[in-house]
């Protein structure tokens, strides 16, 4: 007696009765008529909690209504592991009985089943409390150095329901050895999963008569690069090679196929020599349920009636199941709070999302909770068997609330952070892990911030760690936003490999991040949130309260109201030899601050000084409480405004080992002058920065994202010295313009054309006697470029743009 084998035809919509083809060795027939249903979930990550979890219960329960007879259910793993808080708090157990009430009949075992180590997994899910009623397959896991699979594991299991035998082969992606910690899987091997397959199949094929089932599946925790629907999965395993040889190399008694991990929705069909079987998956997540519906023929052979792939949002169900499931899901979020309220840090300010003029969420702008979070993933990475990251990327979308001091979760004390509170920002457990992509490949990711034509948001704002600085215009064309990424202040390499922190939704290409999947996403085996919360208990230990960074990662150049014309600024003071600054020891001059304002520039601003050695200054009521040489500005008038300070020398101001202002002597630099005479110390100078105040409400509405700054020569000159070489200004002619030539360029140090003082003297002339002993000079201060940064180098000191414009924020 033979057992024909027919074509499986699938689709989403029922398939055509196929008749049986060819004859191969017969086993025990189900029956003409025989209906049977198989439903398929995957990476169901203990999402537990409302809505996800009675709505996948629900569309489980209103399946299982619809059939005809039989009805199976089966999972391509990672039922645990990278769970959301209800979950993950109590290691998963809520999820294994949850699993349990629902009525699982077999589990290929995912990845993520080897989180928390093998003996782990052996000791409190196969056995236990709280251990699971279904079984484990995992064909291509081996104790090391045999082929054996371990103890408590299956490479298939064969189900019988009212009468029908259904073998079910379990597998799991080969990659596992990478993408779990080493020491817990330190005496498994993971082998080839398509030779699993083909070997566990033949087995099952070659079984005697009264031992033979009817219908035979796969449950493969390996899944397809892109979602595919329709007739053909041709197109969809282009990209997914070892999916491919798992079908290729399946014995023909196979009858469909169900796959797992990559989180995406497969519903279409592989033509397996003289058969088409259906190949599926259901997503992520439990928001969905994949559904076989077959009749058999009598004679061994079945055909498809219906496949899908069912949405779960939304369904409800009323059965003895879901009541059970109910209770779980309850009890496990009640305990989740009780656990949820131990406190894992400390804040003293509010972190948050952004948010517009209206106070609602903001994607498009930056956020010191997005920045936060991509410093803890890239930190996370040392938590990990993985290389050291190079930096952090996040997702905007992935902030769910923010951490606010006032907020109080179970009566801890305000700016007491609980672990729960940090689930609520990130409760959705993305996979942690690392993508390694050239430094073009960055480029792109900050460039596909500006969203595809049509998208709901056209901009979101990437959130990145602090080794990263980006300065984009966007007001710049499509493709061409960018104007520079800087790594730990180095231009970015675009031929270079960098290790980029970040989580599995982006690294999938989620957000239209397309260049993500350029490269290798190597996972840590934790979850967004693990790490989240890790990144706080590392400071709890040290005693230090998590910090809001008031730095600015990405600058929009299009807003800096100097490089746009709308502000000019300069230094005015006394001038010595080419141009500097020129004072006596032991005596006080002013400079001015000059502003000159095409509109009221509302700030506040703040300007910081960083003066040699000797030499203080009087900020008066700009004087910024707590900040030593920082002034700040409320805002600037239009027109033109100056505001005026006192600088000191002191007495040994200029020599070598003079004190710095309010210290000590540098004693490396305490050697006595040549003769008994003390010398200028050449190499004195006062740098000058002008930002946005970080008591500014925030970054992408300050005037200043960008910043300039200046360095201006000191020399000190003795009381009894005459300034032959001072200089006056025209009156009219104090400033450089910003903007000149192409933003950046910078002049050669031996540029003989640029003339001293050109921009702000008219050539030599004496000073004006005792009232005036120092002739004054104008310092620009601003974004300028090649001939505006040569005229102030010889004359008035280098202009240095600097990137971050709360640079100087402690």
């Amino acid at each position: 007696m033979f057992k024909a084998r027919r074509a499986l035809c699938g689709g989403a919509a029922a398939a055509a009765l196929v008749a049986p083809l060819g004859a191969m060795p017969v086993y025990a027939d189900a029956p003409e008529g025989a209906k049977l249903q198989v439903l398929g979930i995957t990476d169901f990550h203990g999402r537990i909690a409302d809505p996800d979890g009675q709505a996948m219960a629900s569309t489980i329960e209103n399946q299982r209504g619809k059939a005809e007879g039989s009805s199976v259910l089966l999972s391509a793993g990672d039922n645990i592991g990278a769970s959301t808080y209800v979950s993950s708090s109590q290691k998963d157990e809520p999820t294994i009985d949850y699993l349990n009430a629902l009525g699982l009949d077999a589990s290929a075992m995912g990845n993520h089943e080897y989180d928390r180590g093998f003996k782990d997994f052996s000791e409190r899910v196969l056995a236990g409390p709280h251990k699971a009623e279904f079984p484990h397959l995992a064909a291509n896991v081996y104790k090391k150095g045999t082929k054996d699979v371990p103890e408590g594991v299956k490479d298939y299991e064969i189900i019988e329901k009212d009468g029908i035998k259904i073998a079910v082969i379990g597998v799991v992606t080969q990659e596992t050895a990478s993408l779990v910690s080493p020491s817990g899987i330190k005496n498994l091997d993971f082998g080839d999963t398509a030779e699993a397959v083909k070997n566990t199949s033949k087995k099952i094929a070659d079984l005697p008569e009264d031992q033979a089932p009817d219908v035979t599946l796969v449950q493969a925790h390996v899944g397809m690069s892109g979602s595919a629907e329709g007739d053909s999965c041709s197109t969809a395993i282009g990209k997914s090679k070892e999916v491919k040889s798992i079908l290729d190399a399946a014995d023909d008694s196979v009858d469909a196929f169900f796959l797992g991990h990559t989180h995406v929705p497969v519903n279409c069909t592989y033509k397996k020599g003289d058969n088409t079987v259906p190949v599926m998956q259901a997503g992520q997540y439990g928001k969905n349920v994949a559904a076989i519906n077959l009749t058999s023929k009598g004679d061994g052979s079945w055909t498809v009636d219906s496949q899908e792939v069912v949405d779960t949002k939304g369904q409800t169900a009323s059965t003895e199941t879901i009541g059970k499931t109910g209770e779980i899901i309850k009890a496990a979020t009640e305990k989740s709070q009780e656990i949820g309220k131990e406190v894992a840090g400390e804040i003293d300010e509010d972190i948050t999302r952004a948010f517009d003029k209206d106070g609602k969420e903001d994607r498009g702008a930056e956020s010191t909770l997005g920045n936060l979070v991509a410093d803890a993933l890239n930190e996370g990475t040392g938590l990990s068997q993985l290389e050291k990251s190079d930096f952090g990327i996040t997702n905007p979308g992935g902030l769910r609330t923010d951490l606010k001091v006032d907020d109080i979760f179970n009566g801890e004390k305000p700016g007491e952070v609980t672990v729960a509170e940090l689930n609520q920002v990130l409760p959705f457990a993305n996979d942690h892990g690392v993508v390694s992509l050239k430094g073009s490949d960055v480029i792109k990711l900050f460039e596909q911030q500006w969203q595809p034509d049509g998208a709901s948001r056209p901009f979101l704002h990437l959130g990145v760690s602090k080794e990263l600085e980006v300065v984009y215009d966007s007001k710049a064309e499509r493709g061409k936003h960018v104007v520079s990424v800087k790594v730990n202040g180095k231009d970015i390499d675009p031929k270079k490999t960098y290790r980029v922190a970040t989580l599995s939704f982006l690294a999938a290409g989620g957000d239209n991040f397309e260049a993500f999947a350029n490269g290798k996403f190597e996972q840590s085996g934790l979850t967004d949130f693990e790490v989240w919360e890790a990144y706080f208990n590392a400071r709890q230990d040290e005693g230090k309260k998590v910090k809001a960074d008031k730095d600015e990662r990405q600058a929009d150049a299009a807003l800096d109201v100097m490089k746009n014309g709308d502000l000019e600024v300069s230094i005015d003071h006394p001038a010595g030899k080419d141009g500097g600054f020129a004072i006596k020891a032991g005596s006080t001059a002013e400079i001015g601050v000059q502003f000159n304002a095409k509109r009221e520039i509302k700030g506040p601003l703040q300007m910081t000084f960083d003066l040699p050695k000797g030499v203080s200054i009087d900020l008066g009521k700009h004087a910024v409480k707590g900040k030593k040489n920082a002034a700040k500005f409320d805002s600037v008038p239009e027109g033109k405004s100056e505001v005026k300070f006192k600088v000191t020398a002191s007495k040994d101001a200029g020599k070598k080992g003079a004190p710095k202002a309010g210290g000590k002597v540098d004693g490396a630099e305490a050697a006595k002058a040549e003769g008994g005479k003390a010398k200028a110390d050449k190499g004195s100078k006062m740098t000058a920065s002008l930002t946005a105040s970080p008591d500014h409400d925030w970054w992408d509405n300050n005037p200043l994202p960008i910043g300039g700054k200046v360095e201006i020569p000191v020399s000190v000159v003795s009381a009894a010295d005459k300034p032959a070489d001072a200089q006056k200004p025209e009156a009219d002619d104090k400033t450089v313009k910003p903007g000149a030539g192409d933003k950046g360029a910078e002049p050669e140090a031996g540029d003989k054309d640029a003339q001293p003082g050109a921009a702000d003297t008219d050539g030599d002339k004496p000073g004006d006697g005792a009232n005036n002993p120092l002739p004054r000079t104008g310092t620009e201060l601003g974004l300028a470029a090649a001939a505006a940064v040569a005229l102030l180098l010889t004359g008035a000191g280098a202009l240095v743009v600097t990137r971050r414009k709360n640079a100087d924020v402690n």
